[in-house]
């Protein structure tokens, strides 16, 4: 795994050496509009099989050039916009969304590439207690199927 600073964030690439191994980045992105020139040369310098971003702070969908968007919005009743997790899937492989039961800020999409298996993003906002913290990862995993990847921002 690779760790480069971006614009003072820190940014994670996972790759293997095996050429048919999905490259997945992950990032507290801080803000999907303040931060996309950023995701667009992250994008082009390493084109990813996935991303997966927290804190994207959306009101509304978007697009992605190449990428399907799996984005799980944060409601508030501010209407400020706030937390918020992504998923973006490369255009040219099989993605599903996963319909998951949690009150977590998290998004899940199943893939075959290269082989089955489920891509999970967590956001964990500060001051989450443990007991219910416990309780929801394990009725997350018990949903995510034999294999799987969970990435994403938790606030340890």
């Amino acid at each position: 795994m690779n760790q480069w600073q971006l614009n003072q964030w820190e940014v994670e690439l996972v790759h293997h050496s095996n050429m048919t191994s999905p490259t997945i980045i992950n990032w507290n992105i801080r803000g999907f509009n303040a931060n996309r020139n950023e995701l667009e040369i992250i994008h082009s310098e390493f084109k990813p099989t996935f991303i997966t971003l927290q804190e994207t702070k959306l009101k509304t969908d978007i697009k992605f050039k190449n990428y399907k968007l799996y984005n799980k919005i944060k409601t508030c009743q501010t209407n400020t916009a706030s937390g918020g997790v992504m998923i973006l899937a490369d255009n040219n492989i099989y993605t599903e969304l996963l319909d998951i039961d949690t009150t977590l800020q998290a998004i899940a999409i199943k893939t075959t590439h290269p082989t089955d298996f489920t891509l999970c993003n967590v956001y964990l906002d500060h001051g989450l207690r443990v007991t219910e913290l416990k309780n929801e990862f394990d009725k997350l995993i018990r949903q995510l199927g034999p294999k799987f990847i969970i990435t994403g921002d938790f606030n340890a």
